[in-house]
């Protein structure tokens, strides 16, 4: 029937590894629309070589991410603080993904703002680190059939989706655990 072949097409669209991740469910539940456009057309913006808010949170969580990846065990750090993020502020901003707004000299500001962000950020996190009793174990853990941590099973209309992601930290103390 119609609605078979239009239930059919949703599920081929959205559907078709039958997996679903983390970021799928929230962008769907904040704007349907917006959800469509990502994940049922994928659809992308053109990509201009300024810093915009979403490239300013990309760069940012990859400095988290590296700061705590490179220093796990270490922290809190003691000594030269500054340098240490300053090098990791420089390694993402080489990395491919980045390189291109390096070179635009529109963004000499923009770089130097978000690198003080970063120092602040970073200082945050060692901070945090110092005053718990909770370590970081792991960063960006994978929760899939071939992460750390499995995937979660879901049905829904008699269709089995797995939920997929990542965890951008878990730190544990003892038998506890926090997820970041």
């Amino acid at each position: 029937t119609h609605f078979e072949k239009n239930n059919s097409i949703k599920t081929d669209l959205f559907f078709k590894n039958g997996t679903l991740s983390v970021s799928e469910i929230e962008r769907y539940y904040a704007c349907p629309f917006k959800h469509y456009l990502d994940y049922g057309l994928k659809l992308k913006e053109k990509r201009i070589e300024t810093f915009d808010t979403m490239q300013v949170g990309n760069y940012l969580h990859k400095v988290a991410e590296i700061f705590v990846k490179e220093n796990m065990g270490l922290l809190p750090i003691e000594g030269d603080f500054d340098s240490t993020v300053e090098g990791i502020c420089d390694k993402v901003l080489d990395s491919e993904e980045f390189s291109s707004l390096k070179d635009n000299e529109d963004n000499v500001l923009s770089i130097m703002s978000i690198k003080k962000e970063a120092l602040r950020m970073c200082r945050a996190i060692n901070y945090q680190v110092e005053k718990s009793s909770f370590n970081p174990v792991l960063t960006e853990a994978r929760f899939d059939d071939k992460g750390v941590i499995k995937s979660l099973e879901i049905s829904v209309k008699n269709k089995k989706l797995k939920i997929v992601g990542a965890i951008d930290r878990v730190d544990i103390f003892e038998d506890y655990f926090r997820i970041i």
